[in-house]
């Protein structure tokens, strides 16, 4: 990361001397950490993270328990788990993708309690700009994917039940008497692609020309 510090134009990806491209978000916080004076900006820049991850988990225990005092004791603990401080000190770019998972699941929570549409759009937000952030970025905003796919699942679980008027013996009262489980699934499976294919789409074409800036 440190051939950076010198960088006088902005890009999207940037090239190391030996021609590997990387991702944004690492090194741009670490030029910042650069311009700031840090003594050791890579270290900075992923203690940095550090602790906006545990920002990040007080919100997200605040918003799951509507209790403040657990939700600061939940970032206490991960404050002081001693994996938590090795990695906020490795100066690893893999680190980078840990505040973009922690915000999709703030978002998730949050869109669960409001159910308003610009929290849903910063779900998807959140996991389009994640992939920018660090060399496992693809692999893990995957994973968040399939997690999507099981949260839009359980949402869509309750549309068009019917609960039968007379239930047989040995049923449950709250069985459904057709839960069209292979339809909820196929949409579950087009609403978590829809964002996905946009952003294929924008990375393979690149209609607006971002492989280009800063390259000239």
């Amino acid at each position: 990361s440190a051939h950076i510090a010198g960088l006088g134009q902005a890009r999207v990806f940037i090239p190391d001397a030996d021609g590997n491209w990387h991702q944004p978000v690492p090194l741009y916080t670490t030029r910042l950490a650069t311009l700031l004076g840090a003594p050791d900006p890579v270290r900075t820049a992923t203690a940095a993270v550090a602790a906006v991850d545990v920002a990040l988990v007080v919100l997200i225990a605040d918003v799951v328990s509507g209790n403040l005092l657990l939700a600061v004791a939940a970032g206490l603990m991960l404050a002081i788990a001693p994996g938590h401080v090795q990695l906020g000190r490795s100066a690893a770019e893999s680190v980078f993708a840990v505040p973009f998972v922690l915000a999709w699941c703030l978002a998730i929570f949050r869109f669960v309690r409001r159910q308003d549409v610009t929290t849903a759009v910063w779900i998807g937000a959140i996991l389009g700009l994640g992939v920018f952030s660090a060399p496992i970025g693809p692999i893990t905003m995957t994973a968040i994917y399939i997690t999507c796919w099981w949260t839009v699942l359980f949402a869509v679980l309750p549309l068009g039940v019917e609960i039968p008027d007379r239930v047989p013996d040995g049923q449950a009262t709250s069985a459904p008497s057709n839960p069209r489980l292979a339809w909820k699934a196929g949409l579950a499976t087009v609403i978590a692609a829809v964002f996905w294919g946009v952003v294929w789409w924008l990375v393979t074409y690149d209609p607006f020309g971002f492989d280009l800036i800063g390259r000239e």
